[in-house]
């Protein structure tokens, strides 16, 4: 499998306990997906260790969650810090104008004219409407992620088209 082939769905953060159960931060908009999940990846350089789920519970908005490979603190400390994934085709079906965050990373935007405005670096999750990071030749520009301003998001040839608002260019 590629590296393509996989969602990041969280980061683990710390270990929980000494039965080495492990603390994530979510990166899904939805924590109960994970839920039901049984099986994960856990990333590791350009390497997906497979894991199965023994338990699952949320916490404070995060999830704990218990491998049956792992079985103490001191095994779950080499995940600290690295990704966890899934298989992209055991991901949620998504509507048309919603996207995985980890597709939209990397996609270049255009203005209507087709001059090169940025890349996407990231994407924060601040409530109703998502921040879209987009990296310019000068600075890192924060812009709302709605229809009004991306006409067009194109996920298979990695771009966008955007009509910015000059005020945002030039905060």
């Amino acid at each position: 499998m590629k590296k393509n082939d996989f969602l990041r769905v969280g980061k683990v953060l710390n270990v929980h306990g000494i039965r080495g159960e492990l603390k994530v931060l979510p990166l899904t908009d939805d924590i109960n997906r994970f839920y039901s999940l049984k099986n994960v990846f856990i990333e590791e350089k350009d390497s997906f260790l497979p894991l199965s789920i023994s338990n699952i519970r949320i916490h404070k908005n995060m999830v704990l969650i218990s491998f049956h490979e792992i079985k103490d603190r001191n095994q779950g400390e080499r995940y600290k810090g690295l990704y966890i994934s899934i298989d992209r085709k055991d991901a949620i079906k998504l509507s048309k104008d919603q996207y995985f965050i980890a597709d939209l990373i990397g996609i270049s935007v255009f203005s209507p004219e087709g001059i090169l405005i940025g890349t996407i670096k990231e994407v924060l999750q601040t409530g109703p409407t998502d921040i879209y990071v987009i990296k310019t030749k000068e600075k890192d520009v924060l812009v709302p992620a709605l229809k009004d301003i991306f006409k067009e998001i194109n996920i298979s040839n990695k771009t966008a088209q955007a009509v910015i608002p000059k005020d945002l260019m030039e905060l």
